[in-house]
């Protein structure tokens, strides 16, 4: 959607890292959650982190949901 609306495409890129890493991940995420360790996965950083809690409770987040 990003793409889509003609976004930055670092920002862009740095959502698509994020699917990437959340995707790859080896450990379970909702226990990466709960410790506060997902911040340590490489290509998520503090606001990425919070997008794919919200996602991992809500199913959504704030920002796709104004696209």
């Amino acid at each position: 959607m990003l793409e889509v609306t003609g976004d930055n495409p670092f920002r862009i890129r740095a959502f698509f890292n994020a699917a990437r890493a959340v995707e790859d991940l080896s450990d379970d995420l909702k226990q990466l959650l709960d410790s506060g360790e997902l911040i340590n996965v490489r290509g998520l950083g503090k606001s990425m982190v919070a997008h794919v809690k919200s996602m991992f409770e809500t199913g959504t987040f704030d920002e796709y949901e104004a696209l």
